[in-house]
């Protein structure tokens, strides 16, 4: 644009040179003009002031032309970047609420699922618990009831210590061989487990349904031998609590369990080392 313009001033300045060269008749004298009409020369300047003011007034149209468009791709540009982060931004939210629904429903899921674990843990403890439960009840019948024998004969001379009270006790509790065998530490100084096997006192093997004082070659107390007691286990469960009250006379030293959780525990290990 600019060397057009300037191409176009000099067109408009050699013709008014021209127009001033004929004016004075290419050289000779250049008739006088009139005293009111404007030289040539002033002619020529006038219409290159002309041409320069309508040179000036299109540069700047150009110019104004050229800031507006600027201006509008200026504006443009910042609509579509606001756009473009506002966009972003919409995309990040929804990422971040997509991800904290799933995280929300994970959490529930598991919450859910380890909900439903412990109340099948519970229900298997329970199942068990009634199983323990039946099976000893049931092996407390059975061994009550074998040869005709009842809780008051079982119990010997001391019946009135073997009471429903005393098998509902029992029955109430689940004995363990393990913590067992740690309760039988107590008892090793006078007897052992091992089929045969005496010391101060008689063999515990297989002592479940036995009648005391009925080992062959063991010397027992008379108030032992003649109790007519059958040690079925709330029998035994009872005796443990305190030997000496349950037989009076007896010369077994040993003061007893007052934790019906141990006796239980000692029976059952009793039971398991005896294979019953």
């Amino acid at each position: 644009m600019t060397f057009n313009m300037t191409r176009k001033m000099g067109f408009m300045f050699i013709g008014a040179s021209a127009l001033a060269l004929a004016a004075c008749g290419g050289g000779g004298e250049a008739p006088e003009p009139a005293d009111d009409a404007p030289s040539p020369v002033e002619e020529a300047a006038g219409a290159v002031t002309d041409a320069a003011s309508d040179v000036a007034d299109a540069a700047s149209d150009g110019a104004s032309a050229a800031a507006a468009a600027v201006t509008d791709a200026a504006d443009a540009a910042g609509d579509a970047a606001s756009d473009a982060v506002d966009a972003a931004g919409d995309a990040a939210n929804d990422a971040m609420d997509a991800a904290g629904e799933m995280m929300d429903d994970a959490a529930d899921a598991a919450s859910d699922a380890a909900s439903d674990a412990q109340d099948a843990m519970e229900d298997a403890a329970s199942d068990v618990q009634d199983a323990v439960e039946d099976a000893t009840e049931a092996a407390t019948d059975a061994a009550a009831g074998a040869g005709d024998i009842d809780l008051a004969a079982a119990a010997g001379i001391a019946a009135d210590k073997v009471t429903a009270e005393t098998v509902s006790a029992y029955q109430a509790l689940t004995g363990d061989p393990a913590a067992g065998r740690r309760v039988f530490t107590k008892c090793m100084s006078c007897h052992v487990v091992q089929e045969g096997q005496n010391r101060v006192g008689p063999s515990l093997y297989g002592i479940v349904g036995r009648e005391a004082g009925s080992i062959e070659g063991f010397r027992y107390s008379n108030a032992n031998a003649d109790s007519g007691i059958v040690w079925i286990e709330p029998v035994l469960f009872a005796y443990l609590e305190k030997p000496q009250d349950f037989i009076r006379g007896t010369t077994m030293a040993f003061p007893g369990l007052p934790s019906a959780q141990e006796r239980a525990d000692v029976i059952a290990y009793i039971k398991q080392e005896s294979g019953q």
